[in-house]
């Protein structure tokens, strides 16, 4: 899947994973109930990051393409508490239907997905799930168990 960063890099999802853990969020930053929580969950899981974990990273997905262009995400990344460690991009819209149903994060009601925080190995690999709105500490204790796994 080829993403548009915040900076408005292009890349591909698997490059982006490969070789790091990943702790991944989707989001749109339009959203008034679901994504301003995950965004603050996300904050303070890289707050916690700090020094630690130099593989680890968060990544934010937007699921509404059309209006989370580069300037919005990164504004929408500001707002939530910015940090090097945390990233978000926004893919084409023909490919968010095929990667929420390879994630299983639909989910009923305005927001269309899930508070679930989906983990990539080093393999880039999605190797674990969240509850919906995991603790920050449980997200950092996640990526320090896939970072000391190999």
């Amino acid at each position: 899947m080829r993403l548009t960063l915040h900076d408005a890099q292009r890349s591909s999802l698997q490059k982006l994973v490969l070789g790091r853990v990943t702790a991944l969020q989707l989001v749109f930053t339009r959203c008034r109930a679901t994504c301003p929580i995950q965004g603050a969950l996300f904050a303070a899981a890289a707050k916690q990051l700090d020094q630690r974990l130099p593989e680890a990273q968060l990544l934010s997905i937007s699921i509404d393409p059309a209006n989370d262009d580069p300037a919005t995400l990164s504004a929408w990344l500001e707002r939530h508490g910015k940090s090097a460690r945390w990233r978000a991009g926004s893919p084409n819209a023909e490919d968010i239907a095929s990667f929420m149903d390879f994630l299983r994060a639909r989910a009923n009601g305005p927001d269309r997905h899930t508070g679930q925080v989906y983990y990539f190995d080093r393999k880039g690999q999605l190797a674990l799930r969240s509850v919906d709105f995991p603790p920050a500490h449980e997200v950092v204790r996640a990526l320090d168990e896939l970072a000391s796994t190999g």
